[in-house]
């Protein structure tokens, strides 16, 4: 009588048709899948969290930065040419106190932008020079008003208009065939009195062009 000793049931194991390092290495694969899907969402989750507050940050830019207490616009500008390439032009301004407080106008300068984007900028003459360029120039008189001067209180809600004369070392052909010209008015810090510091100065900018 022959003892056959029964043989063990084959493990899962064995059943496998991979050997066991091939099944290592699918589980292996598996929850490197797994962990490159769980980065790509907390990449997104992060990319979304740092675009929200990208945008909160400039809407508190926006509403909080300070604005300018002002605006206007040129009415009129005409210039006469002067020796050496140069002219001399009027400007005629409105101007309004958009603020809720009055206001000191402590500097006017005038800003010439030629065709070819080139800048030049001069401080407004003191009206008191104004008959005095009359004289050598008259036909400035008729596109000129009262100065714009420096000090003036303009209340909340309340306008001016005035005259700024200055001069630009350009040709009168490139200052009639200008590409912008602005009148630059700078408040005083204070609402109180003509003291203190700088405000945001206010850009007239003449339009239409």
């Amino acid at each position: 009588m022959v003892n056959e000793t029964p043989q063990s049931p084959p493990s899962a194991e064995s059943n496998s048709s991979l050997p066991p390092s091939a099944s290592a290495r699918l589980r292996t694969g598996a929850e490197l899948d797994r962990l490159d899907r769980d980065r790509s969402r907390v990449f997104a989750v992060a990319g979304i969290v740092l675009a929200v507050i990208a945008a909160a940050i400039v809407l508190v830019w926006l509403f909080t930065k300070p604005k300018p207490q002002g605006g206007g616009r040129v009415e009129d500008a005409f210039a006469v040419a002067l020796p050496e390439d140069h002219v001399l032009a009027t400007i005629q301004v409105s101007f309004s106190n958009t603020g809720s407080k009055q206001l000191w106008i402590r500097e006017v300068k005038a800003r010439l932008t030629g065709a070819d984007g080139q800048q030049h900028e001069d401080t407004a003459a003191s009206g008191g020079d104004f008959e005095r360029y009359f004289t050598g120039y008259p036909e400035l008189r008729g596109h000129t008003i009262q100065p714009l001067k420096i000090e003036t209180k303009v209340s909340p809600g309340g306008q001016i208009r005035g005259s700024v004369v200055a001069s630009f070392p350009v040709t009168l052909d490139a200052f009639n065939h200008r590409k912008a010209l602005a009148v630059i008015v700078t408040p005083y810090a204070s609402f109180v009195a003509p003291t203190g510091d700088n405000a945001i100065p206010i850009v007239i900018t003449e339009a239409g062009r």
